[in-house]
């Protein structure tokens, strides 16, 4: 039993809300959810906690009801594991779990295929998305993206970098106010990349951005209403022994966009982790490396 009001956890003042959806801890897994879910989840703000479950019955669709309720039973065992075990689960550990708990539990609902042939279709389209191109040998590879706050107040310019065996070396995020421009916050976050190299002492950088309009001002170092962005990147990209800036798709992408998804929820500044995965929510679980 708690003696204290404050979340042991992050240290705020805690609540049933603040435990399932705004602790750190919990933002974290849904940055990962479904984007609707999360909208739906942060626009009903009724106090109780009946009438919010109340609420979410009337509102929602049977399968995102199903997904609801198995990410708020996930967050809170782990966060349990956290606080009674001192066994931190990451992010991507919970969120794999409410993947593979609804497969298994749609699988039930189709008995024609074996159930491990079943269960692992009903995964495949929750999972395809975790996979990772490395960069040649020698190289680092810096994944960058931006994303906006759920309120568009905040904008975040992400990057995550790992070496070519895939091993995670580190990541930041550079938290702005006011931004609400998508092409300008991917410029910003290729020149984030920029800065996280030399923080991570690396002189061969593949930069992978999943805007094609932004690579292709940069490559050409077009005018435009971020130019001034794109001259900053085209002179410091000289400062390294090889810089490569290149387009990757969104499905290759997924790591740097849960990073700024999550990061724009921080308070403005930058915000850096070295080595060390010291946010869970970048940390090296489950990586699918494809040639």
């Amino acid at each position: 039993m708690a003696d204290t009001e404050n979340c042991q956890l992050c240290g705020a003042q805690d609540s049933w809300r603040h435990s399932l959806m705004e602790c750190s801890a919990s933002r974290r897994v849904w940055a990962l959810a479904d984007g609707d879910i999360v909208d739906h989840v942060e626009t009903t703000r009724e106090p109780n906690a009946k009438s919010w479950i109340f609420a979410m019955i009337e509102s929602l669709s049977h399968k995102k009801l199903t997904e609801l309720f198995v990410t708020l039973w996930a967050i809170w065992t782990a966060r349990r594991k956290s606080i009674h075990e001192g066994n931190l689960q990451s992010p991507h550990a919970t969120h794999s779990f409410i993947v593979s708990f609804i497969a298994e539990l749609e699988s039930l609902q189709n008995t024609e295929r074996p159930r491990g042939e079943r269960v692992r279709a009903a995964m495949a389209g929750s999972t395809s998305h975790q996979i990772w191109r490395p960069p040649g040998e020698g190289f680092v590879k810096i994944n960058v993206d931006g994303g906006f706050s759920r309120n568009g107040e905040r904008g975040a310019a992400a990057a995550v970098c790992r070496h070519n065996n895939g091993t995670f070396f580190g990541s930041s995020a550079m938290v702005f106010e006011g931004i609400n421009d998508a092409a300008t916050l991917e410029s910003l976050a290729c020149r984030e990349a920029l800065s996280l190299a030399p923080d991570l002492m690396e002189d061969r950088i593949v930069v992978a951005c999943d805007s094609k309009s932004v690579v292709a001002d940069i490559s050409k170092g077009t005018e435009g209403r971020y130019s001034a962005i794109v001259k900053e990147i085209v002179i410091r990209s000289r400062e390294f022994s090889t810089c490569d800036i290149k387009f990757e798709g969104q499905a290759l992408n997924w790591e740097a966009h849960s990073l700024a998804k999550f990061s724009s929820s921080l308070d403005v500044g930058r915000h850096v982790w070295l080595g060390d995965p010291r946010d869970p929510l970048i940390s090296p679980v489950n990586l699918n490396i494809n040639q």
